[in-house]
């Protein structure tokens, strides 16, 4: 019997206004398994946790992607796209290297039927469904901005949302290396302090302290640079020294993704491993704002 990990989420709101509860999408996911032969290894439960956080950096999708870096399952089983993914690059990023390893991905309620990515007709839906995933969280963004202003998607309102798009600009980053993708994330990344400065609530000394960080004054040093920049190809290097590590995350994706050339970015003689760079960098704003207590709305 091929072993499957299941994958619950939810938030207080969706609970109460979707009828989705943890409860409700276990029992679905477990008859599903039932009827298609598999066993369930491990049920994955994360509530209040929003979608639009890029899997990887969930506790609960830290463990998803641990196991499947073990081979410890063939299958992940969710009620629909939206409790794994609210981002199509995220999504399409994780469904492409699961189908690579041999990983499928089953939506068990789409529209009253399964999906299974293993099949043709489930690669072509999902490639649909990811970006209709993320323009329901547009709308959904767009609809609970404070003080119920109304206002275009993408709005960015508060230091949590500017380093949310930092994340996906890191993302992005990694997945099509490029100067164009290197000088959007720092500068996304750079720009996070002007949204922490304006909402006036974060210790001057913690400010004072995060613009002397060395990280930090390269991320400003590159935005500073423009698109005057250039990469250069190293030897290739391994990853796997970094499991664990919060934007490295797990050994399938460093493995997966990251082992071979690495580049490196050539800015007035300076060498600079930006990938590694971005990594501590958004380590350092999570604490950053985690410390500073510094929430979405």
């Amino acid at each position: 019997m091929e072993k499957a990990v299941c994958y619950l989420r939810v938030s207080s709101q969706e609970e109460d206004t979707e009828g989705v509860s943890l409860d409700a999408q276990e029992e679905h996911l477990a008859s599903y398994c039932k009827l298609e032969g598999l066993e369930i290894i491990e049920t994955i439960t994360e509530q209040g946790i929003s979608g639009a956080k890029p899997l990887a950096h969930r506790p609960g999708g830290k463990r998803l992607l641990q196991l499947l870096s073990q081979k410890k399952a063939e299958h992940v089983v969710a009620l629909r796209l939206d409790r794994l993914f609210r981002d199509a690059e995220d999504a399409l990023h994780h469904a492409r290297a699961w189908d690579k390893a041999g990983i499928a991905l089953h939506l068990v309620d789409v529209g009253g039927q399964s999906i299974n990515t293993s099949t043709a007709a489930g690669k072509v839906f999902l490639s649909m469904m990811a970006g209709f995933a993320e323009l329901e969280q547009n709308i959904a963004e767009k609809k609970t901005l404070p003080h119920g202003k109304a206002s275009p998607f993408f709005e960015i309102s508060t230091p949590r949302h500017m380093f949310e798009k930092a994340v996906r600009e890191f993302e992005k980053m990694k997945l099509n290396l490029n100067t164009d993708t290197i000088f959007n994330f720092f500068v996304t990344a750079y720009h996070i302090m002007d949204y922490v400065k304006a909402q006036g609530t974060a210790d001057q000394k913690a400010i004072k302290k995060m613009y002397n960080d060395p990280d930090f004054q390269m991320c400003g040093f590159i935005c500073n640079k423009g698109k005057h920049l250039k990469l250069d190809k190293g030897e290739p290097y391994s990853t796997e020294h970094k499991r664990g590590a919060l934007y490295g995350v797990s050994a399938y994706n460093e493995c997966e993704y990251n082992e071979g050339p690495s580049y490196y970015l050539l800015a007035e003689g300076q060498r600079i491993n930006v990938i590694e760079l971005g990594r501590r960098l958004l380590q350092k704003w999570e604490d950053f704002l985690s410390d500073q207590s510094v929430q979405l709305p």
